[in-house]
């Protein structure tokens, strides 16, 4: 869902992600699914999202 002011306000609403304010071109956010803080000029404040355990897992082979 999304709400504006006629373009200097913003807010937005994301199932995927979040919440988010943008007033005059410049986003601040919260995630609350992957806990992190959307800042302007910064990016995302916060742990890296995984796409899974399987990269979390390295595979290495043994010498011959």
């Amino acid at each position: 869902m999304q709400v504006s002011l006629y373009g200097p306000l913003a807010v937005l609403v994301r199932g995927v992600e979040g919440f988010e304010v943008n007033l005059l071109g410049l986003s601040f956010g919260v995630d609350p699914f992957c806990p992190a803080l959307k800042l302007p000029l910064v990016g995302r404040l916060g742990p890296v999202p995984s796409k899974g355990s399987a990269a979390l897992v390295s595979v290495t082979a043994d010498p011959p």
